[in-house]
């Protein structure tokens, strides 16, 4: 009885802690029609083609992003910009590709960004993690 009891408790533990980084990583499905996800291939190509109408935010801290970061990526942590989210209010209109380690903060930017009218919001799938193991280029500062 001992044993079972233990094996519940950590099995209640975990599916609270998978649902947790869930919930953190995925926005609500009222702003699921607006949210995309692009892999690390594709985002590369989309980043080569350097097109005005596209933003690639880091949120990491500064940091982390002068360890490296993908090219052409802004760095904007994601406490900074969860208290400040028009400091990307010229960007409402652009398509913004939004990033981290990997996952839990570029997800609650993503929802800070849904839930203040941005439309054109696309998660990197697999974020910074992906793209280093993909041995994708990386800048440094």
């Amino acid at each position: 009885m001992k044993v079972l009891l233990g094996f519940f408790s950590t099995f209640l533990v975990i599916s609270i802690i998978f649902n947790t980084i869930s919930f953190l990583k995925k926005p609500t499905t009222e702003q699921q029609m607006d949210f995309k996800i692009v892999n690390v291939t594709e985002l590369n190509k989309i980043n080569q083609a350097s097109e005005e109408n596209n933003l690639l935010l880091d949120v990491r801290t500064k940091e982390e992003f002068n360890l490296g970061h993908i090219p052409n990526a802004i760095n904007i942590s994601h406490d900074l910009l969860l208290t400040n989210i028009n400091l990307l209010s010229d960007h409402k209109k652009k398509n913004i590709y939004v990033y981290c380690r990997s996952g839990p903060r570029a997800g609650l930017v993503i929802n800070e960004l849904l839930n203040n009218g941005f439309n054109n919001i696309i998660d990197v799938e697999g974020d910074f993690l992906s793209w280093v193991n993909a041995e994708l280029p990386i800048e440094k500062n």
